[in-house]
């Protein structure tokens, strides 16, 4: 059979309706429409979200950009459109999808209003996917308060408006489910807190063209519904600096011509003053602390592309006053699988290590995560510290009672620094790794608290001693987020501190008591397992409030 090409047209009506779902957020959506008005150009940006008397969602996108002309409108409402010209704006675009599927995501039919140049007769196109066969849209004249929605911004000069109509996926609450009454109080909450996010939202995903940026004048002005936006910088630049600037060389393929490219990423890692530490009532108010603005945030031409995240490592509340920013140029968008939402990325692997540590590699922004960590603990462990001394008195008294019953090691000697000769089950041993401390309070020596426990491990092993008088004891790390959740919250019931306690000194005089050179690195690596397993588990816990710690 004899070779032939064949022209295959997709559906129209089924392909717009099924690009319908490509998982657009209405502020993913309403940031793809502002990405168009930034690349055009604009300098104002009017959007409006609200309802109407009959409970109907209005919403409109107006800028004072270079506006198009016949062709281009068509142009605009292509999927897969033809790339803008080349100009000194942003290239925030990226597919030639956004205005339709960032649109027709939440409406059945929009409207884009343009002109483009001063004087110029406004033309209107509109997709409508009830009446969409062959991909056909329909130009025509503009209703009077559509031009003059554009007017307030455009002021009869070039700009573009896009129009939202028959919008069905907007007004619905959690279950997904239409409010049966729109025009319910219900309905009108409902708009006020997707107006309220939105505007969040905009303030993050802009805020480096809505403010003065590094020696670069402020570029545009948005409104959401009048009321103009400030941006929200979430490093708060202006009186937080960058704990440490770096920058990675990576070498990807280009997949269209297979040739190695190398770019560059700029990275600064912050750490942000605790909220109780900054006096100005402004200041404070502006570092937003909290578990779910910290990490990593990745920029694209000055536009945030993703929220922070730890790429995949737990975002915890001790980490809450670390933030970083990545910065990408648009030639990574393949490397890091930039998607058409323009709200996620996958960061490969090797870069992740590259930033957070791990597969060998040290991190670049490792020491500032730990920095912002030991600033957030600083204080609470002081306190935590200052309580875990009056804190196991009970149970030291308890094993005191009944040592000499319990089959233990011992001590014969401590032999240099944190070195000890002992005899246990295995029979006597030279140089065994014990930790050795004098008791910081009279009668405390089996259990004590501490703040030096190696690898952070829940507990050790420990030679205590009194009066010169060693004692085979235990060693708690009150610096693990178990001592914080769970021995600090429960200080006062005497039964539960002793139970963990005697549970702890149990463990260690079982290590001790089989111990030898040959497997001790085994029983230290269970045990440094064990407590890094039971850190991930208190997790779920909730963080102690400074007032609950001090109860």
């Amino acid at each position: 059979m004899k070779k032939e090409r064949i022209s295959i047209q997709a559906n129209a009506e089924k392909t717009a309706m099924s690009l319908r779902d490509t998982g657009y957020t209405l502020n993913a959506s309403v940031s793809d429409l502002v990405d168009n008005s930034i690349e055009a150009g604009a300098k104002n940006i009017s959007v409006f979200l609200d309802l109407d008397n009959e409970g109907e969602v209005i919403f409109y996108l107006a800028d004072d950009g270079c506006g198009m002309d016949r062709d281009g409108l068509i142009n605009a409402m292509t999927y897969g459109a033809a790339d803008r010209k080349k100009t000194s704006n942003p290239s925030l675009g990226k597919f030639g999808m956004g205005l339709k599927t960032a649109s027709t995501a939440h409406c059945k039919k929009v409207a884009v209003v343009s002109r483009n140049k001063k004087g110029a007769e406004p033309l209107r196109i509109t997709m409508d996917l009830d009446n969409y066969a062959n991909w056909e849209c329909e130009l025509d004249t503009p209703e009077p308060h559509e031009i003059a929605w554009l007017d307030q911004v455009a002021e009869n000069k070039s700009g573009t408006i896009v129009i939202w109509k028959s919008v069905d996926r907007v007004q619905t609450t959690g279950n997904n489910k239409e409010y049966s009454d729109k025009t319910s109080k219900y309905a009108f909450r409902n708009i006020e807190k997707k107006r309220a996010e939105l505007s969040e939202h905009l303030n993050l995903v802009f805020y480096r063209f809505l403010q003065d940026f590094r020696g670069t004048k402020k570029r545009v002005n948005i409104s959401l519904n009048g009321e103009d936006l400030l941006g929200w910088d979430p490093f708060c630049e202006d009186f937080v600096k960058a704990n440490e600037k770096a920058t990675l060389k990576i070498a990807f393929q280009d997949l269209s011509t297979s040739k190695i490219l190398k770019e560059n990423i700029d990275i600064r890692g912050y750490i942000l003053p605790r909220e109780k530490d900054t006096k100005d009532d402004e200041k404070r108010a502006r570092l937003k602390i909290g578990n779910e603005k910290q990490g990593i945030y990745v920029f694209r031409e000055d536009r945030l592309l993703s929220l922070p995240n730890l790429l995949g490592l737990v975002m915890e509340p001790h980490g809450s006053l670390f933030r970083a920013e990545v910065n990408i140029v648009p030639a990574l968008d393949g490397f890091f699988e930039v998607d058409i939402k323009k709200s996620r990325i996958v960061t490969p692997l090797e870069i992740k290590n590259d930033l957070l540590g791990g597969g060998g590699r040290a991190g670049v922004l490792a020491a500032t995560r730990r920095a912002a960590d030991k600033a957030y603990r600083g204080p609470k462990q002081k306190k935590i510290a200052g309580q875990a001394v009056d804190i196991h008195t009970s149970s030291n008294t308890s094993i005191k009672d009944v040592v000499s019953t319990l089959d233990t090691s011992t001590i014969l000697d401590t032999s240099g620094k944190n070195k000890a000769d002992i005899k246990n089950k295995e029979g006597e041993q030279s140089g065994i790794k014990l930790v050795s401390s004098e008791v910081e309070k009279s009668g405390e020596v089996y259990v004590q608290p501490s703040e030096q426990v190696s690898n952070n491990c829940l507990y050790e092993p420990a030679a205590l001693s009194e009066s010169d008088v060693n004692h085979n004891g235990v060693i708690i790390n009150t610096k693990h987020p178990f001592y914080e959740k769970i021995y600090v919250k429960y200080k006062k019931e005497k039964l539960i501190v002793e139970g963990l306690d005697v549970l702890l000194y149990a463990l260690a005089q079982a290590e001790l008591s089989y111990t030898t050179p040959d497997i001790q690195r085994k029983l230290e690596d269970f045990r440094h397992l064990a407590s890094r397993n039971l850190e991930s588990l208190m997790d779920t816990f909730p963080e102690l409030t400074d007032s609950e710690i001090e109860a």
